[in-house]
């Protein structure tokens, strides 16, 4: 009873923070075997990229304890922490080596009538478009590690903490799928040149694949999940994040409308990975929603 009555007085967002924690600390003590025993070190390479980031989170933190109407320092350790984390299990997952379904992928572009290949000698023909769609796709960093500071700025708790939530799901998600069915990316399987330089993807990707991979490196941490797109998925919870601003819809929205195109334009995704973008994305904030609206009503009660 008396752990029960000290839960129950914690504030519904920080029990969501405990969850959270606790979930990550047990990401981590079963990433530590699971790297002995791929016979992996990790190399703490590259601390001087993070600076900045580590920077912009003490300004957060230093700037919104004095406001209480936010909990952006807070969330913003655990968006850092877990974003650690699935960079980490991202390697672990794909050193599982289980078959690529690339095949699988292609085929079901083709039953769409899309053409990857096709579409990306294309848009390599389009200077000014190519430069639009390049810079939406690139935005993608910036958008996930800004929009806790744009919704701090607004004083919009509830938000902050759903996109903490929905970006944990869908994190999950994808490394569960990308494990399991794993794809080298449509510029490996149909042979043509991406419009993004993709060689670390493609290095690591095949070192990891046949065995040559001994090291992970914080400074050639790279994305290498195909299906589904995290670019996608997570930049629409972003999008969602911010819903309740006319002003940041009216930027967010047909910023990823473009970056939705430019991940196939740009010849980095099958056309069916972006779908899969597009259902991680409503997968992670429908069980959000259940989830919060579950601890809501055991509050009640």
């Amino acid at each position: 009873m008396l752990r029960s009555l000290r839960w129950s007085a914690i504030a519904p967002r920080y029990r969501l923070a405990v969850a959270l924690g606790i979930g990550q600390v047990v990401a981590l003590l079963l990433c530590v075997p699971a790297y002995r025993i791929l016979g992996w070190s990790i190399v703490w390479a590259g601390g001087p990229r993070f600076l900045p980031l580590v920077a912009a989170g003490i300004v957060v933190w230093a700037w919104t304890r004095r406001r209480t109407a936010t909990d952006a320092g807070l969330a913003w350790a655990l968006f850092m922490s877990g974003s650690i984390l699935v960079a980490l299990w991202q390697y672990a997952g794909i050193a599982l080596n289980r078959p690529l379904i690339d095949e699988t992928l292609a085929r079901a572009d083709a039953f769409l009538g899309i053409s990857v290949k096709a579409v990306t000698a294309w848009t390599a023909e389009t200077t000014w478009f190519l430069a639009i769609l390049r810079f939406a796709y690139q935005s993608f960093l910036a958008q996930i590690f800004g929009v806790i500071i744009l919704l701090a700025i607004r004083r919009d708790r509830e938000a902050i903490w759903s996109f903490l939530l929905q970006y944990h799901i869908a994190a999950f998600i994808t490394l569960v799928i990308a494990a399991l069915w794993p794809a080298a990316s449509p510029y490996v399987y149909l042979s043509f040149d991406p419009l993004l330089n993709e060689d670390l993807v493609i290095s690591q990707i095949a070192a990891i694949r046949n065995g040559s991979m001994h090291h992970f490196r914080f400074d050639e941490v790279t994305g290498l999940v195909s299906m589904p797109s995290f670019h996608v998925g997570a930049a629409w919870i972003v999008t969602w994040a911010v819903r309740r601003s006319r002003w940041l819809l009216a930027v967010f929205v047909p910023l990823n409308l473009v970056l939705t195109v430019s991940t196939l334009m740009l010849g980095e995704h099958y056309a069916v990975d972006v779908l899969g973008g597009l259902g991680l994305t409503a997968v992670s904030i429908a069980v959000s929603r259940r989830l919060l609206q579950a601890g809501e009503r055991r509050e009640r009660s």
